[in-house]
């Protein structure tokens, strides 16, 4: 039986990567000055990073709404009859709520469908590899029971980190403390943020960039070890020190993949311009 993955569009992974792949994308929403975009549809990253450093009023975002998901399911439909369904954290956004409301819809419309939900507890990239993982378990013709039992079992094993130019964004829109947002506006002093159970948590902060680099690449090579890896480079208009952790990751660390992809517009709004981090996993793990 044929199989598809449908996701939300925080994942972050560029076209390229995954446009030959069984991936069909319910994009979420993004909303400022009085107006609303589709991410990634209506308002691509390079715009959205364009108006945001000058953007004063809030920018708020929420999940696909149901229809949006009953479409990637119907679209997806056309081609294969089971999907998983990998939705962002549950902890994070009512995301995985949508995606079950068009699940329900769909066991009438799409009766001959089986359709799977997954909860990915996390987000971005890390999310992304998950969905490019199973993407390609699918495409080689292995099996839903087969997948969502490798993806449960693994989930753990991805992880992601990131240097924030600011916490104000992520303050402001309720995902850490709003104590913490002082602290990267102190001069040079740059935090870093990792997932973990699901949540968003502040777990270093480094003078300078270089230093926070450097951190980063020893937190993924002490989680990977000598093991050979998968992962990607993301940024949020700073495509110059993600060169630099790219360079640095190789460096140190056997990767069989590792490409680089700025912050859909969805998540830019949560961290707003500079960040820089990566996503991971060991490929032994899969």
């Amino acid at each position: 039986m044929a199989l598809a993955i449908v996701t939300d569009s925080n994942i972050s992974l560029p076209k390229q990567v995954f446009e030959n792949l069984p991936i069909f994308i319910a994009p979420l929403e993004i909303h400022f000055d009085g107006c609303s975009y589709i991410d990634g549809v209506d308002l691509n990253a390079e715009e959205f990073y364009r108006i945001i450093s000058t953007q004063k009023k809030a920018i708020t975002t929420s999940a696909p709404r149901p229809q949006a998901f009953l479409e990637a399911f119907e679209k997806a439909s056309d081609q294969y009859d089971e999907i998983i369904c990998i939705s962002l954290s549950s902890k994070l956004s009512a995301t995985y709520t949508c995606a079950q409301q068009a699940i329900d819809i769909a066991a009438t419309k799409l009766a001959r469908v089986k359709i799977k939900l997954i909860d990915s507890e996390t987000a971005g990239l890390a999310q992304g590899l998950m969905v490019l993982t199973c993407a390609r378990q699918a495409q080689r013709g292995e099996s839903l029971d087969s997948i969502v039992k490798n993806l449960q079992e693994t989930k753990d094993s991805y992880s992601m980190i990131g240097c924030v130019g600011s916490l104000d964004y992520l303050a402001k829109s309720g995902r850490i403390p709003n104590i913490y947002k002082w602290i990267s506006n102190l001069a040079n002093i740059k935090p870093l943020v990792q997932f973990s159970s699901g949540e968003i948590k502040m777990v270093s902060r480094h003078r300078g960039i270089s230093k926070a680099l450097n951190h980063m690449v020893t937190v993924a090579k002490t989680s990977i070890g000598d093991a050979p890896a998968f992962g990607a480079v993301m940024h949020s208009d700073d495509l110059k020190n993600a060169i630099r952790l790219s360079d640095k990751l190789r460096s140190q660390i056997d990767f069989e993949e590792l490409f680089i992809t700025e912050l859909t517009p969805v998540i830019g709004a949560h961290v707003g311009n500079g960040l820089v981090g990566c996503a991971f996993s060991p490929i032994s793990k899969h």
